[in-house]
């Protein structure tokens, strides 16, 4: 199978290659899970294809664990000249507990450090990241949110892999420019933090009150996991 590019662009130079829009999809669902997930209290990572016990216990060594990973680009049915079609992603949740298996999902409240409940986590990841938009590209939806587990795992984590689809238009212009053609080959980082344009998450308020690295674990202070979501939220980039 062949395709042809449009005329001046059969001897683009390798980097003429853009990020184009799958990496405008990964950098927008990054940046909207470190700021419902701070990064001073969660561990984020990318989410290789890969993903065996070894590879898994080395990303989850520090919990509670958020994790971004790409799957896969499909073209509709009636997609024809003009790519259509939609991409995957899942988002991976883990905290541990070494307390019960319900504390795992419900939180503890025995001061354990760093281990909120993973309901509370699931329902975040979903309130901010379903009917997302992302500018130029298209919104978000959340396809199901499932419970995971693997063998080799650490028995006292609990995990859920949620997956995520997004509507994708790729044509020619998205991928690569004329020769040439001056581009930044990497796109600029996303800003993480209010003071560099955090505006679009205003009507988004997330509170996570977990024991702090000197207190105790063995059941004198209180742990909460908090969510308070609005109402309304906006779009990643509105």
């Amino acid at each position: 199978m062949s395709a042809s590019l449009p005329a001046g662009m059969a001897q683009a130079p390798f980097q003429a290659l853009v990020p184009g829009v799958l990496g405008t999809i990964g950098r927008a669902l990054q940046f909207r899970l470190e700021a419902a997930f701070p990064l001073t209290l969660f561990q984020h990572s990318f989410v290789p294809a890969k993903l065996d016990a070894k590879e898994w216990i080395k990303l989850t060594t520090r919990t509670p664990f958020v994790g971004l990973g790409w799957n896969e680009v499909s073209p509709t049915k009636s997609t024809s000249r003009l790519f259509d079609g939609a991409s995957t992603w899942s988002v991976f949740l883990t905290t541990k507990n070494n307390f019960s298996i319900g504390d795992r999902y419900f939180g503890d409240s025995q001061g354990q450090q760093n281990a909120p409940g993973l309901f509370a986590m699931v329902q975040m990841a979903i309130a901010v990241l379903h009917g997302m938009t992302i500018d130029g590209v298209g919104t978000v939806n959340v396809v199901r949110a499932s419970n995971a587990y693997g063998e080799g795992w650490d028995e006292n984590m609990a995990t859920c892999v949620i997956d995520l689809a997004v509507a994708t238009v790729i044509s020619p212009s998205d991928a690569i420019t004329a020769p040439g053609t001056p581009i930044a080959v990497q796109p600029a980082p996303l800003p993480l933090a209010p003071e560099a344009g955090l505006g679009e998450f205003s009507t988004l308020a997330t509170v996570w009150n977990l024991a702090s690295p000197g207190e105790d674990a063995g059941g004198v202070d209180e742990i909460d996991d908090v969510m308070a979501v609005p109402v309304t939220l906006t779009g990643a980039s509105e």
